[in-house]
C-alpha cells in the first residue's frame, strides 16, 4: 500500500473510533526506529520472543522484523481494516512461520495461554481507554511477562508514564520529537524483577 493511501486508511479508522487509535496518523519512521533501538538495547536475550500489541498498519512491526530477523513474533491488531494492511506489509516474513498475526485483542490470548514473552512492544493508546479497559489490558500484558521481560510502550504525555509506574518499574524513558504529536517511549519491567541495567 502506498504511503498516502495508508495515511488515508488510518485517518478514516481514527475518525470512526479515535479512542481505539489514539492518533489521526500512523507512527513516524523516527518513532518506529527509536522503539526498535530500545528493544535491541534492553531485550534480555539476543533472539527474543516478541509480542506486539496494537500493531496498527504495521510500521513498527516491519521495523522490528528487520531488526530481529531470527525472532518469533505474535502480533495483535483487532481492527479489521488495519489487519488487512498489516497482512500485506509482513507477508514476506510469514513464509517461514516466524510471524503469527492475530486479528484480536491481547486480553483473550493472555487468558487462554501461558506463553511468556521476552519483549512486549505496545502502541496501544492507554490514555484513550476507559479505566476498566486500561486495567484489563495492563493485567493481560503483565501476565505475558516473566521477570526479565521488557515492555516498550509509547505515549504522548507524561501521564502515560504515571499509569505505567503503578504496575511496572520504568527503567528508561526517551523523547521522540519527530512524531505527530511528539512521543515519549517508556521501557518497563515487572516490579518484582531485578533491574540489571
Amino acid at each position: 500500500m502506498k504511503l498516502g493511501m495508508e495515511y488515508i486508511a488510518f485517518a478514516k479508522e481514527a475518525i470512526k473510533n479515535f479512542f481505539n487509535t489514539g492518533n489521526l496518523i500512523p507512527s513516524s519512521q523516527f518513532l518506529s526506529t527509536k522503539m526498535c533501538e530500545q528493544v535491541r538495547r534492553y531485550s534480555p536475550v539476543a533472539t527474543p520472543l516478541i509480542i506486539e500489541v496494537g500493531a496498527g498498519t504495521g510500521k513498527i512491526t516491519q521495523q522490528l522484523l528487520r531488526y530481529f530477523n531470527e525472532a518469533k513474533f505474535f502480533v495483535f491488531e483487532p481492527n479489521s481494516s488495519f489487519y488487512e494492511i498489516l497482512q500485506k506489509r509482513v507477508s514476506q516474513y510469514r513464509i517461514n512461520g516466524k510471524v503469527e498475526l492475530i486479528n484480536d485483542c491481547v486480553e483473550r490470548f493472555a487468558e487462554e495461554n501461558n506463553l511468556k514473552s521476552d519483549v512486549i512492544v505496545s502502541s496501544l493508546p492507554l490514555l484513550s481507554f476507559k479505566k476498566p479497559v486500561r486495567e484489563k489490558v495492563l493485567t493481560a500484558l503483565e501476565k505475558l511477562m516473566h521477570d526479565s521481560t521488557i515492555l516498550v510502550q509509547y505515549g504522548y504525555t507524561p501521564l502515560t508514564g504515571k499509569f505505567l509506574s503503578k504496575r511496572f518499574e520504568i527503567i528508561n524513558k526517551s523523547f521522540v520529537p519527530f512524531n505527530i504529536p511528539p512521543a515519549i517511549i517508556y521501557v518497563c519491567k515487572k516490579r518484582n524483577s531485578e533491574t540489571q541495567r
